[in-house]
């Protein structure tokens, strides 16, 4: 899998980047996508697929780019389904670890070593395709936005957000992006969006009933007739 994670690593989205060069990074995380998929079906080993920090940033500088998110999520979806199966939250937890890292531990093929996917670069780039307009029935918006919900949903589990710090995750812009598309005519959408608000407004209370009145809650703002949501 480190042939894939090499190349996601070290290629830059800038107008230098020809079209055959964009088209293999797809490639890429198609590969990439395919194998772990593979590894879901099969229960395959742990060793078999690189540490957190090694796979979740090259996949995650690939989501704002419109010809590479779809396959990025994906990626990203596998890799969080395997773990998920293995009750192994540090893929997820790795998307909450700030992006620098000068850990001289963290090699990467004799190459500086990848930056992790922090909060600061993997979850707005989800929150952002959660909140695109996709009124107008775009079905590839609407298959990025449905794997966006997916990836969300696994960052989001319970046994993920219990053991990590309150200031990690922006709660009312999560809910918010979930409760958009409760009504979504596109199924697969709406499963998915139910899953991460049943999770979050779960956080929610459990942030609110446990803090000293230092943290605003989201679920009041539900019952109102006017809340800013």
């Amino acid at each position: 899998m480190r042939r894939y994670l090499v190349p996601l690593h070290h290629f830059t989205h800038d107008a230098a980047a020809t079209a055959d060069e964009v088209q293999e990074i797809v490639k890429a995380l198609k590969c990439l996508h395919s194998d772990i998929d593979r590894l879901v079906q099969t229960s395959g080993e742990a060793h078999m697929v690189p540490p957190p920090y090694q796979v979740m940033g090259p996949i995650a500088g690939h989501l704002d780019h419109s010809s590479t998110e779809l396959p990025a999520l994906l990626a990203l979806g596998a890799v969080l389904a395997w773990a998920n199966m293995r009750d192994d939250g540090s893929y997820a937890a790795a998307a909450y670890v700030p992006a620098a890292s000068n850990d001289p531990k963290e090699e990467f093929d004799r190459d500086e070593a990848p930056p992790l996917g922090g909060a600061d670069a993997l979850l707005p780039s989800l929150f952002r395709l959660l909140e695109r307009n996709a009124s107008t029935g775009n079905t590839d918006v609407l298959a990025a936005q449905e794997q966006a919900a997916r990836v969300l949903a696994y960052l989001t589990d319970p046994d993920v957000l219990s053991y990590l710090p309150g200031s990690a995750l922006d709660m009312h812009r999560a809910t918010r992006s979930c409760l958009d598309h409760l009504t979504s005519t596109h199924v697969g959408l709406q499963r998915w969006a139910v899953a991460c608000a049943v999770y979050l407004l779960l956080e929610d209370g459990r942030r609110w009933t446990g803090s000293d009145g230092g943290y605003a809650a989201f679920t009041p703002l539900l019952t109102e007739t006017s809340g800013p949501w």
